[in-house]
């Protein structure tokens, strides 16, 4: 009977039973059957039936009144489970990224996944701060602060170890950096936290054998909340700076850069990936599927 409901609501649109034949392909008898049945259902005329026209009943003109935002109801619903928990990949998604753990992961990648869905558009926003989905209305975010809320999806994507570098003109001038002591003698980086404090204590891990020193840079010149030009400082071949391999990149593979004590690291920062705790969106599967391409393809 709905069926036969929406075949009457579509017959009134196209006005003819020729017409709806054309569209539907469906033949003029079995829709003028399918009417009548529906008129049967109803015990009443629904159509005035002419040799030229079709005129629509006081029934049928209810009827079609009734059910006419029906079919656009059931078709948005249908195009939203299509979207949401179908294989449709169309939609916006809005997406929060720190800028240092894009630069060279996630960055070089969006063309090609905007090639690959070609029906979804991106809305990036940079941040460094911490994320509240809900709140600012994030499809899904990258982030180095792990919300305490249990209202989200968290996925850890990888730890990054925070190391030394300098260039090869800063070595040649300040002599060999061969152990832990000299290293911190002749750092001037400090660092400002999210907050705005300062600190230059740090924790020297010894990845070989496992052993910690704590310690604090006697002396630091400059204070950043960003390693993003941090190859811009250590350019000036007048000082070391602290950051993690994939972030210089392309600096270690020119020899524009060199790790000084690669045994060792100083801080740890862990990377995850924050999602709506809700069933995803097929475009949001999307994107979590090439966010975790992206940090699979680092290189330790």
């Amino acid at each position: 009977m709905y069926d036969d409901i929406l075949l009457f609501i579509k017959l009134i649109e196209v006005g003819s039973f020729s017409k709806l034949s054309n569209i539907t392909g469906v033949a003029q008898s079995t829709i003028s059957r399918r009417i009548a049945n529906l008129e049967e259902e109803f015990k009443t005329e629904l159509i005035i039936r002419t040799t030229n026209n079709l005129r629509i009943s006081n029934a049928g003109t209810f009827l079609y009144e009734k059910f006419k935002n029906h079919k656009l109801y059931l078709e948005n619903t249908i195009s939203e489970v299509r979207q949401n928990y179908g294989l449709d990949t169309k939609g916006i998604l809005r997406i929060a990224l720190p800028v240092l753990l894009s630069k060279n992961i996630i960055a070089p990648y969006l063309g090609q996944f905007l090639e690959e869905f070609p029906d979804i558009d991106l809305i990036l926003s940079y941040r460094s701060s911490y994320i509240d989905l809900i709140e600012e209305g994030f499809d899904a975010a990258v982030t180095t602060y792990e919300p305490t809320a249990k209202s989200y999806k968290v996925i850890l994507l990888k730890k990054f170890y925070i190391q030394l570098y300098a260039t090869p003109e800063y070595l040649a001038n300040n002599g060999p950096i061969d152990t832990l002591d000299i290293a911190i003698s002749k750092s001037t980086v400090g660092f400002l936290s999210v907050d705005g404090s300062y600190t230059n204590d740090f924790v020297a891990v010894n990845t070989i054998t496992g052993e910690t020193k704590n310690g604090t840079i006697p002396h630091p010149r400059i204070y950043i909340d960003n390693l993003i030009n941090a190859y811009e400082l250590a350019s000036s071949h007048k000082m070391m700076i602290t950051a993690w391999d994939s972030l210089l990149e392309n600096e270690l593979a020119t020899g524009k850069l060199i790790k000084i004590l690669p045994e060792y690291y100083f801080r740890e920062i862990t990377c995850y990936l924050i999602l709506p705790s809700h069933t995803l969106t097929h475009p949001q599967q999307s994107f979590v599927k090439f966010i975790q391409d992206c940090y699979a393809r680092i290189i330790d």
